[in-house]
């Protein structure tokens, strides 16, 4: 039984002699009949017309219908696409919820062998002068090699086909391109290429920034650690008090030097201060714990040693001279420098953020400088807060009397003491300049760059990169290790003893840092 569905309560039957005529509803008006001829011409004109329309399938303007049945005294309402009636049930009885999106986007499937599946993406870049361009970037997923990367100020569609040409000539023609929604991507030259080579076309899930990152790999450098097992025997070795309280430190724990002024000469040397204060803050114990730890660490390794009383470690500390340095000489490439807060007193973050801040909080400021190849500390000192990075910078850098190649700041150093001060040391100077920087007349060719470079391009990125500037980085690696390790507070009261308990943490951070450190070589 073939019938109209009509959004009114119109009900058109078909008249056939091998259809049986359907009984008019109950509540419907008398159906108005329609020859088979009639229905063959609304069939025509539908399926001409159903690759055009916009509307959800099943649904077609009832003005189709009466510009092929225009003597039929339809209702100018949208009206259901004819089909049989039973057939409309039983399809719409069984219907699920399959137009329904997926929640989550279908996972990228992993290529086995070369060629299998290319991944194809834009960049966008800008030349010093200002002058944007494109790249065109052709990756192979089984093993994420880059076999193109095509460069111009403009690259349409037949150009992409080009380069696609190009890499195939080669490699072979590809089982998948894997690609985004772009124009490029979407042309009918790209779809007349694939079509032509047997090409699958996959889209990126839209808006799934795991799947773009994925078609994207070129760009998500992976790193592998060769000397694991080193690395790993040297972490576990940072809990072993025989690391701590070496030989050395055994050795001179009593001062057996003469004495060199009045006075009463003392028992307990500089060393075995030092190494009670870098105990305190590795272990992070109090002095009397700390006192009475390394007292039974001596009774259990029979040694004929006591440790010094606890009043002694906090008066000796205002005046001992920490050692930080290793022994460590030649060349340094690339010193990077940089500030930290150790706090002092106060109340915790956690009290600050649900009650506010009730109570002064006193913090003291660490200045650190940090060979950029090796990660250890060549220069440290302490101040108060309200001491600037500026104004700590002169007593930093004198410290060391290595030759330096460059030395690379944030720019709170950009000022003419900080210029001055690496230009009479023949230093090579990567401080970025401040937004809306001049220049400086004089010998400050180094700063004088790179505010050229600002005003090209607009910002210090292009700088940056070109300098290698973002190796200052480990600068702040250095300072998160010190607080991860150690601790991010000062327990001593004394400004002079908090200077050698900050100093205490850098000597134990170098001594970490030559006892082993991760060596890792980029695979991907």
């Amino acid at each position: 039984m073939l019938t109209f569905l009509i959004t009114s309560r119109y009900v058109l039957t078909a008249t056939s002699p091998e259809l049986k005529q359907p009984q008019a509803p109950v509540n419907a008006i008398t159906p108005v009949n329609v020859s088979p001829g009639d229905i063959a011409s609304v069939v025509k004109a539908w399926d001409s017309r159903t690759a055009s329309l916009t509307k959800a399938p099943g649904f077609i303007s009832t003005t189709l219908y009466q510009s092929v049945l225009p003597n039929h005294p339809w209702p100018l309402i949208e009206v259901a696409q004819w089909q049989s009636y039973t057939t409309w049930t039983k399809a719409h009885d069984n219907a699920d919820c399959n137009h329904l999106t997926e929640r989550y986007p279908p996972a990228m499937a992993t290529p086995e062998v070369l060629n299998q599946s290319w991944s194809v993406d834009f960049m966008n870049d800008a030349l010093v002068c200002g002058r944007r361009f494109r790249t065109f970037n052709v990756v192979d997923d089984f093993n994420r090699e880059a076999l193109s990367i095509e460069i111009d100020l403009n690259l349409p569609a037949p150009r992409v086909v080009r380069v696609l040409d190009r890499i195939a000539a080669n490699r072979g023609y590809l089982a998948m391109l894997r690609m985004d929604n772009g124009p490029e991507f979407i042309s009918l030259a790209l779809a007349e290429w694939a079509e032509k080579h047997a090409v699958k076309v996959e889209f990126i899930w839209p808006g799934s920034q795991k799947m773009h990152g994925t078609k994207t790999g070129l760009f998500t450098q992976k790193f592998r650690i060769t000397n694991w097992h080193t690395y790993n025997n040297a972490l576990i070795n940072r809990g072993s008090m025989t690391f701590w309280l070496d030989d050395e430190a055994i050795k001179s724990w009593y001062d057996t030097s003469p004495p060199s002024a009045r006075g009463r000469p003392q028992r307990y040397s500089d060393l075995a201060i030092t190494t009670v204060l870098v105990i305190k803050r590795v272990f992070r114990l109090p002095l009397r714990a700390a006192q009475g730890f390394i007292d039974s660490i001596f009774t259990l390794m029979g040694v004929p040693l006591r440790c010094l009383d606890y009043t002694c470690v906090s008066r000796r500390a205002k005046s001992v001279n920490v050692s930080f340095k290793t022994v460590t000489r030649g060349e340094i490439t690339h010193l990077v420098i940089d500030s930290t807060g150790l706090k002092l007193f106060g109340e915790g973050e956690w009290k600050v953020k649900k009650h506010g801040k009730e109570r002064r909080r006193i913090w003291r400021k660490l200045h650190l400088a940090v060979d950029s190849k090796t990660h250890e500390i060549i220069c440290a000192d302490l101040s108060l807060n309200n001491v600037t990075d500026l104004e700590g910078f002169p007593g930093l850098i004198r410290q060391t009397h290595r030759k330096i190649r460059s030395v690379a700041a944030d720019g709170a150093y950009d000022t003419r003491l900080c210029h001055d001060e690496l230009r009479r040391k023949k230093i090579r100077t990567l401080i970025p300049p401040r937004k809306g920087a001049g220049y400086w007349p004089g010998e400050y060719e180094d700063r004088n760059r790179g505010v050229a470079n600002q005003r090209l391009s607009g910002s210090n990125a292009r700088w940056k990169w070109t300098t290698e500037y973002n190796r200052r980085s480990i600068a702040e690696t250095a300072m998160y290790r010190v607080k991860q390790l150690f601790g991010g507070s000062l327990t001593l009261r004394d400004y002079d003893g908090q200077v050698a308990e900050a100093l205490a943490m850098v000597r134990a951070l170098n001594k970490m840092t030559k006892a082993g450190m991760p060596e890792s070589v980029r695979i991907a």
